[in-house]
């Protein structure tokens, strides 16, 4: 099972103040996987697994911190080699991110890193 690495770039988050702010990571196509996360300036991980409506805390605790996002992907569907992970956050902007693939071979895995650094909106 070979790895496909790919690292996006940075995306800028913003939130308003007194908004509690939600991450959700979709995988698509029926491939199967789970992600890491974790905030850069802490040495714990914030969580792991299938991540469904995580509350990350408040804009402002949020602001100026960088969450880092690893998903990794099983290309498990023997109809397509295409991945779809996709970011959506509650209470944020921008709502959602979209990232399609395609991995060489089935039973393939795609592991993807995306950063996301969280703006108080004034």
């Amino acid at each position: 099972m070979p790895i496909k690495k790919k690292t996006l770039p940075a995306v800028t988050v913003s939130a308003a103040a007194g908004q509690s702010v939600f991450l959700t990571i979709t995988i698509g196509n029926a491939q199967i996987g789970a992600s890491l996360v974790k905030f850069v300036d802490s040495t714990t991980l914030f969580a792991k697994g299938t991540i469904h409506t995580l509350l990350l805390g408040k804009a402002e605790e949020l602001d100026g911190r960088t969450l880092q996002v690893i998903t990794n992907v099983l290309d498990a569907n023997p109809s397509t080699n295409k991945v779809v992970v996709l970011h959506e956050f509650k209470n944020a902007s921008p709502e959602s991110l979209e990232y399609d693939d395609e991995v060489p071979n089935e039973g393939d895995i795609l592991s993807l890193t995306r950063s996301f650094t969280f703006k108080l909106l004034q």
